[in-house]
């Protein structure tokens, strides 16, 4: 990971600011980082990060991320545009932070934590291939590594290893010391209601019956 810590004061620096995730990092000059100040110039990690999430039918759901295990992928909405744009970003969580830190650009104010999560992104295999076969992700080669506002994180996600497509490089993303693959597909959650793509003409409400057999009550008439 080159230049680490210019990207974790880039990251600080639009937090502070207030300045709105949009998926491209925001780059600044030595002069703006060097007002960036670290309490102590110390970060305090953490393994566990717990997020709460609304689930399909309307209830408190809870995830727990915790680095260097098999929960340590998750997913975010994604800010891409165009025809083949996909509704969410995936990423495996390397670390977990908080960190104090100040604005030193001759307003006054005082040490703020911020909390944060460093990422190695994961890419689509195929962003055309928007079938009912699961997604294939592989690593982003492009766009590696960056630190994320902890709340921009939809929950937990599974993605399980593409045997077939053979083992990759050793990477700083591999769990445990074991072996990574090349690519991994993105399982579906058990909660997720892609059965109900098959429904038609109902209301909200209603018991249906699906394709597959299972009987379930519609809560809105629009699909995830």
């Amino acid at each position: 990971m080159q230049n680490i810590v210019d990207r974790l004061t880039d990251h600080l620096r639009s937090r502070l600011l207030d300045i709105a995730f949009s998926g491209d990092g925001s780059s600044y000059t030595t002069a703006e980082r060097n007002q960036v100040l670290i309490r102590n110039n110390t970060i305090h990690e953490h393994k566990i990060l717990r997020v709460n999430y609304t689930t399909y039918d309307i209830r408190r759901g809870a995830d727990t991320i915790h680095t260097g295990t098999e929960r340590s992928d998750i997913m975010l909405l994604s800010h891409e545009e165009g025809e083949h744009a996909h509704p969410y970003w995936y990423a495996r969580v390397l670390a977990i932070y908080h960190v104090d830190v100040l604005l030193n650009n001759g307003k006054p104010g005082t040490f703020r934590r911020i909390d944060l999560v460093l990422v190695r992104w994961f890419g689509r295999d195929d962003p055309q291939d928007h079938g009912n076969s699961l997604l294939r992700i592989g690593w982003d080669e492009e766009n590696e590594y960056e630190f994320l506002d902890p709340q921009h994180i939809l929950r937990a996600c599974q993605v399980v290893p593409a045997y077939a497509h053979g083992l990759a490089p050793v990477r700083r993303a591999i769990r445990d010391s074991r072996e990574d693959y090349n690519y991994y597909y993105v399982m579906r959650s058990v909660f997720y209601p892609h059965f109900l793509l098959n429904l038609t003409s109902i209301s909200a409400g209603l018991t249906a019956t699906c394709s597959c057999g299972s009987t379930v009550v519609v809560l809105a008439t629009e699909c995830c």
